[in-house]
């Protein structure tokens, strides 16, 4: 069949060559398109990981080594220096810094003839504090005594230690402290008594010189403070004796303590021969406590609370307190509860 002109001038044998060829090349261009792009996201990728290990191994590199986790700083101070030993040895004088085992350690400060033990508390990695304040004490407190010395019949002669030292009733002042033989006569009868004196105390010797003993009795009274035994306007005694000589019969007793505020009455009846056994009944004061910043708290060894602490009951007399801070370590202060007028106390860590 002879194609028209027309089909001749529309066909293109060269067009359907290469449109026959067309598909395999794009297919091939498309393909390295797709090579070239999975190749430079690869490279990307491993660019990042690399970027990312490299960053790590730097911060590992740059880590701050931790603090010692077997030992602690502890900083002990007191005043007056002392000397300070933890487990039996000598560590120097305070003010003091040593790095400690973790853990608990029993430290004692010594301050002249004074001396204080603690348990501190050491924490890994960190800093304990430990102050103690001593109290201040006159030299003569330290070493000398006071001796009572009264008999019945009052005006008997008084040797303390084989030498003469006066009549009955006699107070003897800053006598040394430790043992003393105290010898009391009026001629006829000789009593002879064995006396231990206390630094800062009064020990009490009572004779009956009479030919019986049923003309007088002892009277034995116990208190946590002392006394002082008065009958009329006569001090016949203080409760530091170990009893207290009187005639038989009925007495009407004033017992106080100036300092403490504190006065009351006691009527007993004296048999001769016979000691009569009673306690003093204390009345209570109150305590107010307080400390910068801030510090749990304890009287005489027992827990009480928290800062502040307001009218806290106490027996009247002597008292130690204890403030405890975590970091701030410890202080301790000798206080006196009075009958009527309430103490207030507060301790500053700062200073």
């Amino acid at each position: 069949m002879e194609s028209s002109p027309r089909d001749e001038l529309l066909s293109f044998p060269s067009e359907e060559a290469s449109a026959a060829v067309a598909t395999p090349a794009s297919a091939r261009r498309r393909r390295s398109i797709v090579v070239i792009c999975a190749a430079t996201l690869l490279g990307l990728a491993s660019v990042v990981v690399g970027y990312i290990a490299s960053t790590h191994l730097q911060a590992a590199r740059t880590v701050t080594p931790k603090a010692d986790p077997s030992s602690g700083t502890a900083i002990i101070d007191s005043n007056p220096p002392g000397i300070v030993t933890i487990e039996g040895v000598v560590r120097g004088e305070t003010p003091l810094s040593l790095h400690l085992p973790a853990g608990r350690h029993n430290i004692t400060i010594v301050s002249g003839q004074a001396a204080r033990s603690v348990l501190l508390e050491i924490e890994a990695g960190s800093t304990t504090r430990q102050y103690i304040e001593f109290a201040p004490a006159s030299a003569a407190a330290t070493i000398t005594g006071r001796l009572d010395v009264a008999s019945q019949p009052s005006g008997a002669r008084v040797t303390v230690d084989g030498a003469a030292k006066g009549v009955t009733p006699i107070s003897i002042a800053e006598i040394a402290a430790g043992p003393h033989d105290v010898t009391i006569s009026n001629g006829e009868t000789t009593i002879r008594r064995n006396v231990v004196i206390r630094s800062g105390s009064t020990s009490s010797v009572d004779a009956s010189l009479a030919s019986s003993e049923s003309a007088a009795g002892w009277l034995a009274l116990t208190s946590p403070v002392e006394l002082t035994l008065t009958e009329g306007d006569q001090v016949i005694g203080t409760t530091k004796a170990a009893r207290v000589m009187l005639p038989a019969g009925t007495h009407n007793l004033s017992l106080s303590n100036v300092g403490l505020e504190f006065q009351t009455t006691l009527a007993v009846r004296i048999e001769g021969g016979k000691t009569l056994t009673r306690p003093v009944a204390l009345p209570t004061g109150l305590l107010s406590i307080n400390a910068v910043p801030w510090a749990n708290v304890s009287v005489d060894g027992a827990e009480i609370g928290t800062t502040p602490l307001a009218n806290v009951p106490l027996p009247i007399g002597t008292h130690e307190v204890v403030w405890r801070h975590p970091q701030l370590g410890e202080r301790r202060r000798s206080i006196a509860i009075t009958a009527r007028t309430p103490t207030r106390i507060g301790m500053d860590f700062k200073q």
